[in-house]
């Protein structure tokens, strides 16, 4: 009845005539009846579609020896299709999959159609008309592609146009239009007796329109078809010197975008819309249906169709079947019908590619996900040799390509399944050149081996920096058996060839890079996404030079006289009022320095904090703090220490297994699953800025302590049941005690007395959820407890995908989203937080002394005593006194210039004073103590209560000091 009334409030758009019939009209309730007929049909036709929906219920019913419905009675495929056209088209041309009211019908049969596509032992036992309807689904979504192509052809007179008779023919063809949408440039204009006829045939006989009309404007006219006919004639009137010039004629035939059909005879008749969902289905699940000749020639004329609205789905779609793997083609009669696939469609694509690249020299690491696609298919085309027909001269990312998708082919496949006839051969002449033994690359090799080999080769023979690629292979000494129990497998023969492999595989992968390098592990038939599963093996300074080079090109460093000119923009925080006690938690988020600062930079532009030294300036109401960095950094402390308080911040919670004392990962925090509202995701989205600045500055950290199934999901790393022990050990533990309740010696009679579990599962916020449609009313049996530990644990590893998305959406705001999946999880948390504890070795090597200070002064040792005797969290403290962040750089390349400066402060009474820190330049003026106990006792004292950033005896300090502490801003 919801339905019926929703539907009856917009009658009037589809009966106009109401609104001109009164209340006590006659025609009134003959139009009432028309309208709820059509609901009826419209409401009786969505019921069909659950009906059919659900294959389980159609065939309990043609079991059933009571019922009447035999499966028979379905009809013929063709039927069924039609049935999903006007389904289709009374849900409002709903997205596929949307959950609206008037679409619930559609999106169950979509799910029957995923179903089908993905085959299986259910698909299997379906009736006729149903196993058919992909073939029927295919050929309907190769008709959308007509409709999606786009082009122009024009005639035109020449301008001015002078006295001529006109008599002539004109043909306006765009190859592969459904319709063309004929349109006059409005500066047209003739005289005389000349007009233009519009014609669908050369005779003219049938017209489509004329120009000039008299007394009728013109209006554009579209035509079903490719092709359209102008007929020119009449004579344009010359004689006597006009006052300007006659201006002529332009017409123009574009390719119309397709319309909804305005009947149901054109519903069944036109394609439906999502065609792309429909192919990229087929191409994973049933991909043997699209290896025909007329696919392959359709998808080839829409990529080279320049203005086509997909062509990234087509390319995806196209190269998913030529890299289908010979063996999953033994269902198929006859040899490989790819092999009489032209490939000269494919290899002229080069063009754009290198096209691309002439008029973008400096986007070499910024290359759209198109062009990608492109240059991958020709590398693919190219490798078939000579048949390929290549117009072009080969570039060098051809090869490069060809010889990354053996590699990642290589690399990536089974254990026990490696060759090295895969390899690349210019590679094997390199490595037999060397003097090492190729067939040592016989042996099976796992991606977990050769990311354990990558660690012993840093280990072992690795620069300051991690350098690896310009090493001699053979300087790699022998595992031992302290190298741990894999390494200590391998003989030295075999460590030197696998890692003379990995030192090919990154020289090849940098410079083509750009172009290799999707960042979209979801497009698993790419190359782009086989090296996402290959991050763990690209080696560190590969990663740093593309980072390096992306940065400089997106976010270039800014010299003073451009800051000067330029200045970061000003953000105004009080963190009295946000430390101030108040009772209601609301209030407590409202005063946050997180929501201070998030209500002032969502006023700002994303470009004005694109920088590469601070985002934005500090001022601290209140406090005499000039901002050169000490301020700015302090923010970013009390922004970890706000969001890891639930009290005051509801975006982060600790993991049930710190709340429950279980398991691993204790004091570490997850992305809250209930704070879904639209105002915490916008907060998300400023976390995602906050790590995308700590991404761009060496000098900015976030020191979050998060849970591995946060970072993987910025990374698009794969979640595993270890993700899901890391946050919440006690539901793994459980799931794997039903999974493998067999072992226990239960049996399917004994397992109904044991567990009482249905299809729902409680999320880390305590809210429990359906894990599937109706799982509330679905007992966990012996027969379906797998399924349930499989949507358990998938429903649990992505409860906290939305606040996931909203971060990455934060951090894309500011940096090139491609990029993150270069890294490991471990890597990106170690870039955005910094290194978790303070080694003392490394802080000393980065340290440097005033002028009158001597490393082997007593104070100075005092000092290092004191550190060394600090608790964990004590030196934190102590970082965070002296230079405002609360970790040291990760690595190296990090520190660049920076160093911890320890100066003498000159007194009378030592210890009677306290350090004093200067946090904009990472310095301290420390009293010659005269014990390690009073130095202790005065540096824990000023670490522990001088949080204030008070010192700046500047025009701008004293300018924030004189700030109202209790003031709004």
């Amino acid at each position: 009845m919801v339905s019926c009334q929703r539907a009856e409030t917009s009658l009037t758009a589809y009966l106009p005539e109401l609104e001109h019939l009164g209340a006590n009209s006659s025609g009134l309730n003959a139009v009432s009846g028309a309208a709820h007929t059509m609901l009826a049909i419209l409401l009786v036709r969505q019921s069909v579609l659950c009906l059919l929906s659900d294959i389980q219920c159609l065939k309990e019913s043609d079991e059933d020896a009571t019922s009447a419905f035999s499966l028979e009675q379905l009809g013929r495929p063709r039927e069924l299709l039609d049935l999903l056209k006007l389904a289709y088209h009374s849900s409002g041309h709903s997205s596929v999959g949307g959950g609206s009211a008037g679409s619930i019908a559609f999106s169950r049969l979509w799910g029957m159609i995923e179903g089908l596509m993905r085959g299986g032992r259910d698909a299997a036992l379906l009736p006729g008309p149903f196993k058919a309807l992909p073939l029927l689904l295919r050929d309907d979504a190769l008709g959308h592609l007509r409709r999606e192509k786009n082009g122009i052809a024009t005639l035109q007179s020449p301008h001015p146009l002078e006295g001529t008779r006109m008599q002539s023919k004109h043909r306006l063809f765009v190859d592969g239009a459904s319709s063309l949408l004929l349109k006059l440039d409005r500066r047209s204009e003739l005289n005389g007796t000349a007009h233009i006829l519009f014609s669908t045939d050369e005779d003219g006989t049938e017209l489509v329109g004329r120009w000039p009309s008299p007394g009728v404007p013109w209006k554009d006219v579209r035509v079903e078809g490719d092709t359209v006919w102008c007929h020119l004639k009449g004579e344009v009137q010359g004689g006597s010197r006009p006052r300007r010039p006659l201006w002529g004629f332009r017409v123009r035939a574009c390719v119309a975008g397709w319309r909804s059909p305005e009947g149901e005879t054109q519903v069944l008749e036109t394609p439906l819309a999502f065609a792309w969902q429909l192919l990229e289905l087929l191409s994973e699940h049933r991909p043997l249906e699209l290896l025909t000749q007329h696919t392959y020639i359709r998808l080839v004329q829409y990529l080279h169709a320049r203005c086509a609205p997909h062509l990234t789905s087509a390319a995806s779609v196209l190269l998913r079947l030529l890299k289908l793997p010979a063996k999953t083609l033994c269902d198929l009669e006859g040899p490989d019908p790819r092999l009489s696939w032209p490939m000269q469609h494919i290899t002229a694509l080069a063009l754009h590619v290198n096209q691309f690249f002439e008029a973008h020299p400096g986007r070499a690491m910024r290359v759209p996900l198109q062009i990608q696609l492109y240059a991958e298919l020709v590398a693919r085309a190219v490798s078939r040799g000579p048949e390929a027909g290549l117009k072009l001269p080969p570039s060098d990312w051809m090869q490069s390509m060809s010889e990354l998708n053996s590699a990642c082919r290589f690399m990536l496949r089974d254990e026990g399944a490696d060759t090295i006839s895969d390899l690349p051969n210019v590679w094997l002449r390199q490595l037999e050149a060397s003097g090492l033994e190729l067939m040592l690359l016989n042996e099976p090799w796992s991606l977990a081996k050769y990311t354990t080999l990558l660690r012993f080769a840093t280990q072992k023979i690795g620069g300051p920096k991690g350098e690896l690629i310009d090493l001699s292979p053979k300087s790699l000494p022998a595992p031992t058996e302290d190298d741990g129990p894999v390494m200590a497998q391998c003989d030295q023969a075999t460590v030197q060839v696998r890692f003379a492999l990995l030192q090919l595989f990154n020289r090849v992968l940098l410079p083509c890079f750009g172009v290799a390098w999707t960042g979209e592990p979801q497009l698993g038939h790419t190359l782009g996404a086989e090296l996402c599963s290959l991050r763990q093996i690209i080696f560190t300074e590969v990663k740093n030079s593309v980072w390096g080079i992306t940065m400089d090109a997106t976010i270039p460093f800014r010299r003073p006289a451009a800051i000067a000119a330029n200045p970061p923009p000003t953000v105004t925080l009080n963190r009295r009022r946000a430390l101030k006690e108040r009772a209601d938690r609301h209030a407590k988020t409202k005063h946050s320095v997180f929501v201070q600062l998030h209500n002032q930079l969502r006023a700002v532009e994303r470009k004005e904090l694109m920088r590469r030294e601070r985002a934005f300036k500090v001022k601290f109401a209140g406090e005499a703090a000039d901002d050169y960095g000490g301020p700015y950094r302090e923010v970013f402390t009390v922004l970890a220490s706000e969001l890891e308080n639930e009290a005051v911040l509801p975006l982060l919670q600790l993991s049930p297994n710190g709340k429950h004392n279980l398991g691993s990962n204790r004091d570490r925090f997850i992305l809250n699953p209930g704070a879904s509202s639209a105002e915490s995701l916008q907060y998300f989205e400023l976390v995602g800025m906050m790590f995308a600045f700590a991404l761009m500055q060496k000098e900015t950290v976030l020191t979050l302590s998060l849970c591995s199934v946060v970072w993987k999901q910025l990374v698009q790393e794969p979640l595993d049941t270890q993700d899901l022990a890391g946050f919440d050990e006690s539901v793994m533990n459980s799931l794997e005690q039903i999974e493998h309740i067999d072992r226990e010696g239960v049996d399917e009679d004994l397992f109904s007395d044991l567990i009482f579990e249905v299809f729902t599962t409680q999320l880390s916020h305590g809210v429990e959820v359906p894990i599937c449609e109706g799982g509330a009313d679905i007992d966990v049996t012996w027969s379906n407890r797998k399924h349930y530990c499989e949507l358990v644990r998938k429903a649990r590893l992505g409860e906290s995908r939305q606040q996931a998305q909203a971060v990455l959406k934060g951090i894309n705001s500011l940096l090139p989203s491609n990029l993150l999946p270069l890294f490991t999880h471990r890597e990106i948390e170690l870039m955005v937080c910094g290194a978790p504890d303070i080694d003392l070795s490394i802080l000393r090597q980065h340290t440097r002394y005033g002028v009158t200070v001597d490393p082997d002064d007593s104070h100075i040792r005092i000092f290092w005593q004191v550190l060394s005797e600090f608790t964990a969290q004590q030196r934190t403290l102590f970082l965070s006194f002296i230079w405002s962040r609360t970790r040291l750089p990760a690595t190296e390349e990090d520190w660049d210039d920076q160093c911890m400066k320890i100066h003498t402060l000159e007194c009378t009474s030592p210890d009677l004073h306290l350090p004093v820190s200067h946090t904009c330049f990472f310095s301290m003026e420390w009293p010659r103590y005269s014990s390690v106990e009073i130095a202790k006792e005065k540096l824990l004292y000023a670490i522990v209560n001088c949080v204030d950033i008070d010192a700046d005896n500047t025009a701008e300090g004293r300018s924030n000091m004189a700030m109202g502490r209790d003031d709004e801003l």
